[in-house]
């Protein structure tokens, strides 16, 4: 059973504990649910032939990417989500058959405090449809801390425990 009471627990400043995580600790989330799937667990993977552009964290099965994940600011722009997309989307991971692409919005800054309030990151992302289109699923860290939200994505790894 894997570990999360030690995530996601910041102390009340006034206005409630924020809700969610930071990035570092959703980094850390995604390494111990691919650990515990049994994935080798990479960070920072390069996702372009010669270039020194990477991709977050991967799960990799036999040395092929399984899963391709992109940490981003629940306050992110649209440049950048696209520039993400590109990544999730890069023919290194279409050669690896790569099953699951997914952004996820991290909601707490490093100084604890919630990031800045802005629409619902999922709905604003849905307006950005032409990259929906593309394969790549948004999810917000609070899905992932949730049960429910952890077998969705292992689902698509066909590791449902």
């Amino acid at each position: 059973m894997i570990r999360l009471d030690d995530l996601g627990q910041y102390p009340d400043r006034g206005h409630g504990s924020p809700p969610g995580l930071t990035l570092h600790e959703l980094g850390e989330l995604l390494r111990r649910l691919g650990l515990e799937a049994g994935f080798e667990v990479r960070s920072e993977y390069k996702c372009f032939d010669g270039s020194k552009r990477a991709i977050d964290w991967v799960w990799l099965d036999k040395g092929k990417v399984v899963v391709a994940f992109e940490l981003e600011g629940r306050d992110t722009d649209s440049k950048t989500f696209r520039r993400d997309v590109e990544k999730l989307t890069s023919p290194r991971l279409r050669r690896h058959g790569c099953l699951s692409r997914l952004v996820v919005f991290f909601q707490v800054n490093h100084d604890l405090y919630p990031k800045s309030e802005v629409a619902d990151p999922k709905a604003r992302v849905a307006n950005w449809s032409r990259e929906l289109r593309s394969g790549v699923d948004v999810l917000l860290d609070v899905e992932l801390l949730s049960e429910a939200g952890r077998k969705r994505v292992l689902a698509a790894t066909r590791r449902l425990k």
